[in-house]
């Protein structure tokens, strides 16, 4: 009866240490995009992304392994660099284009993802020569962009300085606090007391 006791008690311990990762552990977060600019600087029209960006759950500095998927929309005005006045950008498994990122400029919290501009990074999205790029966007050739890319240059949302920080997308799905673990490690103590306590008694 002593060991069966202690047996049901180990059991329900790793469940609850199961339950308590369960709860508290990072969960994907997805994020609404909405970058918005004068397109081309020249009063020809609006150039806009928006969109879905799902990231790991990191939170601070981002790296392209902690992107999971995009599925954006792209206004590009109609002008001669850009291919199509509308395209989208899909990633993941079956996307149309690839994220690269270079430097530490992207990053996330629990509301809102950023980018920082810094010489010589950048953050680009790019299904063949059409994308959205941030930073020193090497198709630009020069100067921190927020950009739309077509087929030679693009169409510029504002050019940027260093330590520029354009909020790219936020979020009202934030990922579990690690508050949840707290109540979970006491219930779990208090049932693990009441297990023994019975084990000695039966002794």
């Amino acid at each position: 009866m002593v060991k069966v006791a202690l047996r049901k008690g180990a059991r329900l311990t790793a469940v609850i240490a199961m339950l308590g990762f369960a709860i508290t552990g990072k969960a994907s977060t997805i994020y609404n995009i909405s970058d918005t600019g004068a397109g081309g600087g020249i009063g020809l029209g609006e150039a806009t992304v928006m969109g879905t960006l799902t990231t790991d759950g990191t939170i601070g500095a981002l790296t392209s392994s902690n992107v999971l998927t995009w599925d954006l929309t792209v206004q590009c005005p109609v002008v001669m660099w850009c291919a199509n006045s509308n395209f989208t950008l899909t990633g993941g498994p079956g996307g149309n284009s690839v994220l690269t990122l270079s430097g530490g400029g992207l990053s996330a919290t629990v509301a809102q993802l950023s980018y920082t501009f810094e010489p010589a990074a950048y953050f680009e999205i790019l299904n063949g020569g059409q994308g959205w790029g941030l930073g020193a966007v090497p198709a630009v050739g020069g100067g921190l962009w927020d950009v739309i890319l077509g087929n030679t240059l693009g169409a510029t949302m504002g050019p940027r300085s260093a330590g520029n920080v354009s909020v790219i997308g936020t979020t009202t799905t934030p990922e579990p606090s690690s508050i949840f673990l707290v109540p979970i490690a006491f219930l779990g103590l208090m049932i693990s007391a009441r297990i023994k306590s019975r084990t000695c008694d039966l002794n």
